[in-house]
């Protein structure tokens, strides 16, 4: 690399048309011709190398310019030429702006001349005149969100024509919104068409109540119907996180369409795929994941964001975004304490963009900085509250904000971190704003596995329906479920089913498991005065005292719920917080038998009655993408015909009591006639539940002849659920469907 003298008389007219044909190059005339330095490069000699601090400002006049980085995460591959620069065009404002490291070697590809603005020359100009540094702030946020487009561009035009793709590019207008904005309104008026190249959206249907009708990532478009149909918005989209999107106005979109006339073929395509599956595309799979790690022990933050990352590396690339890294990637940690409008940010939002467009889950940590807690937040998609079993909760202000804010609230979840024993400790404290709650300890990789099949929405959930005594079949299906090496990450259940479930959750296992429901559901019955139930029900609820104490859901081990029947306002309850003892025997409370338990205001009774096997509640809880297993202990070939009194014909129970006793009764008991209507209600509306839930397996067990009020035998069943569910799932787990257990 040569310093010449200027070249010839006419290097002031090369310098100003250079800089004339470059964006923003006329506010950059003073500062180039009050302090230039010349250069003359040969093909393959090197600018700037990766790493070095060169904080100069470059004007390519003529020739170009390879951008050489050596591949990520193997520093021992041989560097890769990424792009080229080409005359006429500003390198270095990155590096002017922060005065980090170089994140690319420059070498040149031809002869090439350039001029060289120190780095003294700049600040000094910037000093004098501030709006220098927004103008190359500005310059770099447009040819970033530039190169991203240009990225896109020809997947979605489905044309590698370079010449059209960066005519398109050309008509873009850039619009930056903070996470909670609105992009578009339902009922607006339509016109102009959006690309989004970073962030996330969602479109909501205001008219629907709310409901969420998918979320948008880079690639997707805004407002392609409109186009066609001249008609109002038909949904809100709102920003999930900070994004930035193109604006196509109306007008140069058409003239777009006249050049491309496949393009508004492929814009057609787009809405009526997303009029088609609206309803079930709410987590794409290219989408990227943002995770923010808070705790009040930066110790314990950096810890959980290590073990994740690593657990989090079997469902795609991960990377760590701290301090610390920024430190290491850019060489000025001291950028992570820049608010977001300061001109000085722009390489870092450029730095996490590239992160963003590279791996599949980035892990923010965030620490005691306003700006860098306001930015991790910013990008989140989810938010981990990182806790021990013995700490206080920390206080919590709801954001004061407008509407669109609240709609784009990311998922809070709280992690307690145990040592090597899970010890659960006043969870429920915590209060209702976390929607999630995992117990994980600090060496267990099975913990992280967990959380991290969370993030990366492939968790798998289990339902245990309700059937009484006939419920010993899920014994054997969790048996089989421990064998094939198939982990849960989530329960549910309906009266029996919640009883195994939430001992299951619990932390009981094989031989102990079967004895305790046994103990449980089998034991003595405290008979009454028949007004409200036959039993007072209080020794079900001293053994249900015994197993669960004073427990809450939220202490669990695995994420629990249980279905009740809401006998106040008439529907199905949901239990997922509260006392386990109480949500268990809300669903398991057979009415007329047990009396009706006091939940969260409500009168509840057995769960069968509204939705034996309660797959939709999983299906809600785990999202499009989880896997869903359903265990149906309710079927089985039902007789054909019995033999009793033709017609409604009166009972006299005192010879009924005389038939049981001569062991020659022909009608059913109470307790029979109550669990069969149960159950009967609950395999009606089965179908429906599995339309809705849409599991990958719901396995009828064949529970003919088993009796529903006889918990003395458990063995039979058992078996019978074990043999059923190896048959039904060991075919998906050769396919490779389920998660392997670590």
């Amino acid at each position: 690399m040569a310093v010449i003298n200027p070249p010839g008389a006419d290097a002031a007219q090369k310098l100003r048309s250079a800089l004339a044909a470059v964006e923003a190059g006329a506010a950059l005339q003073p500062l180039f011709e009050a302090a230039t330095e010349w250069l003359e490069l040969d093909a393959g000699e090197v600018l700037t190398r990766e790493g070095e601090r060169d904080a100069g400002l470059y004007l390519l006049i003529a020739g170009a310019l390879d951008i050489v980085r050596a591949p990520a995460g193997d520093a021992a591959a041989a560097p890769e030429v990424r792009g080229t620069v080409r005359a006429p065009e500003l390198v270095g404002e990155m590096q002017l702006l922060t005065g980090g490291v170089r994140t690319a070697t420059l070498r040149a590809a031809e002869r090439t001349l350039l001029v060289r603005v120190a780095a003294e020359a700049c600040e000094q100009a910037a000093r004098s005149a501030p709006e220098l540094l927004s103008t190359l702030a500005a310059r770099v946020f447009n040819r970033q969100c530039r190169d991203r487009l240009l990225q896109i561009l020809p997947a979605f035009l489905e044309t590698s024509d370079p010449a059209l793709v960066d005519w398109i590019a050309a008509q873009v207008e850039w619009l930056s919104v903070a996470r909670g904005d609105f992009v578009v309104r339902e009922g607006d008026p339509g016109g102009d068409v959006f690309i989004l190249v970073d962030g996330r959206l969602r479109a909501i249907s205001q008219s629907a109540g709310g409901r969420a009708l998918g979320d948008l990532v880079p690639g997707d478009v805004v407002g392609e119907t409109q186009l066609f149909t001249g008609g109002r918005r038909n949904a809100t989209v709102v920003a999930l996180r900070n994004s930035v999107l193109g604006r196509l106005p109306r007008a140069r979109l058409e003239e777009a369409m006249r050049r491309l006339p496949d393009l508004g073929l492929r814009l057609a395509s787009v809405a009526v795929e997303r009029a088609q599956h609206a309803v079930q595309r709410s987590a794409p799979l290219r989408a990227a994941v943002n995770l923010v790690i808070q705790s009040a022990d930066p110790a314990i933050a950096d810890a959980c964001a290590r073990a994740l990352r690593e657990a989090l590396q079997a469902h795609g690339a991960a990377a760590e975004v701290s301090r610390a890294a920024v430190g290491r990637a850019l060489g000025r940690p001291e950028l992570c304490d820049l608010a977001d409008e300061d001109p000085r940010a722009a390489r870092l939002r450029a730095w996490l963009s590239e992160q963003e467009a590279r791996q599949r889950f980035l892990i923010f940590v965030s620490d005691q900085s306003p700006a860098w807690s306001a930015r991790c937040l910013g990008c989140a998609d989810i938010v981990l509250q990182v806790t021990t079993p013995g700490a206080a909760p920390e206080p919590f202000v709801a954001p004061q904000a407008e509407a669109s804010t609240a709609l784009a609230q990311a998922k809070r979840w709280l992690v307690v971190l145990h040592e090597d024993t899970h010890r659960p400790h006043r969870t429920a404290a915590w209060g209702e704003r976390f929607s999630r709650y995992f117990h994980v300890r600090r060496q267990a990789g099975a913990d992280f596995a967990r959380l991290a099949r969370a993030v990366a929405g492939c968790e798998v959930g289990l339902v245990l329906g309700g059937g009484g005594a006939r419920g010993y079949a899920h014994l054997g299906t969790l048996q089989a479920f421990e064998e094939l090496g198939i982990p849960i990450d989530a329960l549910g259940g309906t009266s029996a089913g919640a009883a195994i479930a939430s001992c299951y959750a619990l932390g009981y296992r094989g031989r102990e498991l079967e004895d305790t429901i046994k103990r449980w559901l089998g034991g003595s019955v405290d008979y009454t005065l028949p007004l409200v139930a036959i039993s007072a029900g209080g020794h079900m609820l001293a053994r249900a005292r015994q197993i669960f104490g004073d427990l809450d859901l939220e202490d669990l081990s695995l994420p629990l719920y249980c279905i009740a029947t809401d006998i106040t306002r008439f529907g199905m309850l949901v239990i997922d917080r509260g006392r386990v003892r109480d949500a268990v025997l809300a669903s398991a409370c057979l009415p007329g038998i047990f009396p009706p338990v006091l939940v969260n205001g409500r009168w509840a009774v057995d769960g069968g009655l509204v939705n034996a096997v309660p797959m939709d509640v999983m299906r809600n809880f785990l999202g499009p993408r989880g896997i869903i297993i359903g265990s149906d202990v309710t079927g089985g070939a039902a007789a054909a015909r019995v033999e009793g009194p033709a017609g409604a014909a009166g009972v006299n129970g005192w010879m009924q009591l005389l038939r049981t006793l001569w062991g020659r009764r022909t009608l059913p008991s109470i307790v029979d006639v109550l669990q069969s209507s149960a159950t009967a209600a609950g395999d009606y509306q089965l179908q429906r539940v599995i339309d809705i839930g849409r599991p990958d397996a719901c396995i009828r067990h064949d529970t003919a002849g088993h009796s529903i009020v006889d918990f003395s035998r458990p063995a039979p069943l058992r078996d019978k659920g074990y043999a059923a569910t190896m048959e039904a799932l060991r075919p998906l787990v050769d396919s490779g469907r389920f998660p392997r257990a670590v």
